[in-house]
This record gives C-alpha cells, sequence and structure tokens, in this order.
C-alpha cells in the first residue's frame, strides 16, 4: 500500500493545479489517464479518511441515478463516472448536485462528459455503512 501511495504523491506533486476558480485543488484527477484514475478511486475507498476535506477533481461522465427512501420519496443522486483503460469496468464518485442546480434543466446529459470539483466527505449511513461523496461541488460540461 505504501509503493501506491508513494507512486501517487509523484503523479500528483507534478500534475495537480494549485487553483480552480474560487478554491486550491489537492487532486486533480482530470488531467490523469483512466489507468491511474482507478488505482486513485481504489485508494480513496480504501483510506478514505486520508482524503476527508481534500478538494478533488475529476473528469468524467455524469450519471444521475433515483431511489426511494423508507416512505417512497424520491432521492436524485449524481455521479461522475469514469472507465477503465479497456472500458468494461467502471469507477465513479457520487457528488452533492451543485447550489442552486435544478435538476433535469440545469444538469448534462446522461452520460456526457464533465467536471466536477468538490470536497470529499465521507458518512455513515442509516445501515452503518461508511459512503463517500463530494459535496461543495460546482459543475463543468457544455450545454
Amino acid at each position: 500500500m505504501k509503493f501506491a501511495k508513494v507512486l501517487f504523491l509523484i503523479f500528483f506533486i507534478t500534475g495537480c493545479s494549485k487553483l480552480s476558480g474560487h478554491k486550491k485543488i489537492d487532486y486533480d484527477l482530470s488531467k490523469l489517464n483512466e489507468t491511474y484514475i482507478y488505482a486513485q478511486f481504489f485508494n480513496m475507498l480504501v483510506e478514505p479518511e486520508e482524503y476527508e476535506g481534500k478538494t478533488i477533481k475529476i473528469k468524467g461522465m455524469f450519471r444521475p441515478y433515483l431511489d426511494y427512501d423508507e416512505d417512497g420519496n424520491e432521492i436524485r443522486y449524481y455521479g461522475c463516472i469514469v472507465p477503465d483503460a479497456t472500458a468494461c469496468c467502471y469507477q465513479g464518485i457520487e457528488f452533492e448536485g451543485p447550489e442552486g442546480m435544478v435538476y433535469p434543466d440545469d444538469f448534462p446529459e446522461f452520460e456526457q462528459d464533465i467536471i466536477v470539483t468538490g470536497t470529499f466527505h465521507q458518512w455513515e449511513d442509516k445501515n452503518g455503512y461508511t459512503r463517500t461523496w463530494l459535496i461543495n461541488t460546482t459543475l463543468e460540461f457544455e450545454k
């Protein structure tokens, strides 16, 4: 695991941008190829505490999905999905909808290319599972 951290630190030190709009980017995955992104997502799942509160920027495809709570109310989720190098497997991260944006009017089309930037956050759901997502997000895409 230490080898993977060292490897990724090398890539992030050389590939991370310092500023994007209004906030510092700690991990700019938007400039990495699919293999490195896949590996970085894996590391984020294994050691989420290392990324808590860090600003992450990711380029991928937009995938909204719908679920329902116990009372039957709709819950809308958004994901930034990235295929691996062979495009057979996908990794992704859920993100909070940017403030002021209304789905579907203000959002990209299904699987449209996006860049999402947000703060990495982990939380425990009602079933006791630790989940991760990006909060305080901005979303870039061509309209």
